[in-house]
Parts: C-alpha cells; sequence; structure tokens
C-alpha cells in the first residue's frame, strides 16, 4: 500500500493515463488517491470502473456520479 500511496503521489508517473486507470481498478489503493484520480478517466473507462465488482464500492459509486454529471 505504501508503494501505491507513493506512485500516486508522483506527478511524473500519473502522466501515465495507463497507470492512473491500473492505481483507480486496484482495490488496494487509498481512496483518496482513486477519488481524485476519477475525474481523469475517460467516459468509457468509467463505466468499466462503474460496473466492476473488484473496484471498492465507494469508487465505483464515484463513477456513476461523474458519468451522470458528464452526461
Amino acid at each position: 500500500e505504501e508503494v501505491l500511496r507513493k506512485i500516486g503521489a508522483s506527478r511524473q508517473w500519473l502522466k501515465l493515463y495507463p497507470l492512473r486507470l491500473a492505481l483507480v481498478q486496484n482495490p488496494k489503493t487509498a481512496a483518496t488517491i482513486s477519488l481524485k484520480l476519477l475525474t481523469t478517466l475517460t467516459v468509457k473507462d468509467l463505466r468499466l470502473i462503474a460496473k466492476s465488482k473488484s473496484v471498492p464500492s465507494m469508487i465505483a459509486q464515484a463513477a456513476l456520479r461523474l458519468l451522470s454529471a458528464r452526461g
């Protein structure tokens, strides 16, 4: 979990879209990091996260809210 926090705090690592997506999809990533990164994801990926059973329910619900806000 400490490694995930360090990656989530590094601007250099977060420039990589696949890494941001992987962090959000990882159930061991801290919720604060995942919630922050959700806003940077595409609509397609938000749909996948909202339906995913492997992410915490709080993250899936936040993805649903973002989808409805984006239209």
